[in-house]
């Protein structure tokens, strides 16, 4: 009797400690596949609602990427984005791409910093550039995260 007990409470403690390590992979910040507050799940899901061809990448973004996709990049952790990796990405959007560029340290990313256009505020949250014969917006990523989003879908509205 004494070992089914004891046997009980560890097979129950191994059981959290597996629940808690795969659902920690779920809880990050700005991805797609987070359902949590901060997470990205209800724009990625909304889109796929409204039958957009959407899909995670983990791709980088390079002038051969094709031009009818439109890139959304959130808070992009790894590589990080360089001037160099800035100009290549700008580089396809001025051949016709369209690119969504989201961080926490809005209005100073990368790409703001290397675009040559003056930009056009939207919703105090976000910028549009006209670049070549393409189209980037930058802004906020907290501004499109779940609980953001449930909130209010004025943001999410506006880089559709």
């Amino acid at each position: 009797m004494r070992k089914s007990v004891i046997f009980s409470i560890i097979v129950v403690i191994l059981a959290i400690i597996i629940a808690f390590i795969f659902d920690s992979g779920s809880d990050a910040q700005y991805t797609s596949s987070s359902e949590r507050e901060r997470g990205v799940s209800l724009l990625y899901d909304t889109l796929r609602y409204m039958d957009y061809p959407v899909r995670a990448n983990r791709r980088p973004l390079t002038h051969e990427t094709d031009l009818n996709d439109v890139y959304i990049i959130i808070q992009p952790q790894s590589p990080r984005i360089t001037p160099e990796i800035a100009q290549e990405m700008l580089g396809w959007v001025e051949n016709g791409g369209r690119l969504i560029f989201l961080t926490t340290y809005y209005p100073y990313t990368e790409i703001d910093y290397e675009i040559k256009s003056e930009g056009t505020e939207i919703e105090r949250h976000f910028t549009f550039y006209s670049h070549g014969s393409g189209e980037v917006v930058t802004g906020n990523a907290r501004n499109i995260t779940n609980i953001r989003l449930y909130e209010n879908s004025r943001d999410g509205q506006t880089i559709e």
